[in-house]
């Protein structure tokens, strides 16, 4: 009785389709980073200065809820995705915002956390590129960008104290 001659399996389509799926993350990327600069707009339609960012940021943080905060960032809005720690140079991760928020002389913690939400283009972190979305200030409820501010406020005091 003979034994079958052993063949052997080719590599060659494990290896083509992690060619393919590499091809279609890094095309993704670009043309989401593309999209985000494509909505900058040209000029701004209100004053930013540090005094009005602040009215409005502290007033938000205090009438905003953490917990809902966190439950839009991680389960609803896709922030997860680029702001965690080990998303390499996508966006900056939230437990790097104190040491992020002074580099926005001379705007303060929350101030810096509601521009960066708001008009986002107007500081960018070294390092990063301009690929936040744009339209959070018309697209997030008052409530819900108190919450999301009371919860990042809050993230930034723990990884500050820690």
């Amino acid at each position: 009785m003979q034994t079958p001659p052993k063949t052997k399996s080719s590599k060659a389509p494990v290896l083509i389709t992690i060619g393919l799926v590499s091809v279609v993350a890094v095309i993704f990327a670009f043309a989401f980073i593309i999209a985000s600069q494509a909505n900058v707009p040209e000029t701004l339609d209100t004053e930013l200065d540090e005094t009005t960012y602040m009215e409005e940021a502290t007033a938000l943080v205090e009438m905003g809820d953490p917990r809902e905060g966190a439950n839009l960032i991680i389960n609803q809005l896709p922030c997860g995705a680029c702001h965690i720690t080990g998303a390499g140079n996508v966006a900056p991760p939230f437990d790097l915002i104190p040491q992020h928020a002074p580099l926005r002389e001379p705007l303060q913690l929350e101030a810096y956390i509601y521009e960066s939400i708001i008009h986002p283009h107007v500081f960018l972190v070294p390092g990063y590129p301009n690929a936040m979305p744009t339209d959070y200030g018309t697209s997030l409820t008052e409530e819900q960008l108190a919450d999301i501010m009371a919860y990042l406020t809050q993230v930034a005091r723990s990884a500050a104290s820690s």
